[in-house]
């Protein structure tokens, strides 16, 4: 409920950051969209506006094509293949280089494209999770 949001939010935020740091490090993951890093484009508005964290949801691409993004994501197992965001639920959803609106997006975004919400879980098994399924696909 509304008592413990601000308690829920702050773990999000701090698993969040946590995560992209992780996820910048990686060979495979060819970009990583989170205003809590130093090189997103909107770090510099989001240290002013953002004083309690950066929210929960990533941006990130795998040097992938559709069938392997979506093998990845179903070889997860902490993390919830699903369409929504914003859950207690760690979910990831890919964006298809066949869905039309994918041309709305920047180049970058065009291919392998996920969008990551993180939840309660701890970040230490997220992390774990996200590196078997990397290995998984041979990523």
């Amino acid at each position: 409920g509304a008592v413990t949001f601000p308690l829920r939010m702050q773990r999000i935020n701090d698993s969040s950051l946590r995560i992209a740091h992780w996820l910048e490090q990686r060979e495979n993951v060819t970009f990583v969209s989170y205003p809590g890093l130093p090189g997103n484009r909107g770090y510099d508005t989001a240290i002013k506006q953002m004083k309690n964290g950066y929210g929960g949801v990533i941006s990130f691409g795998l040097n992938a094509d559709d069938r392997i993004v979506e093998r990845f994501c179903a070889k997860l197992r902490v993390v919830t293949f699903a369409v929504s965001l914003g859950h207690d639920e760690s979910l990831i959803f890919p964006q298809p280089s066949y869905d039309e609106r994918i041309n709305l997006y920047p180049q970058q975004f065009q291919e392998g494209f996920l969008r990551f919400s993180v939840g309660l879980e701890e970040p230490g098994d997220i992390i774990e999770d996200l590196d078997q399924a990397l290995r998984g696909v041979g990523l």
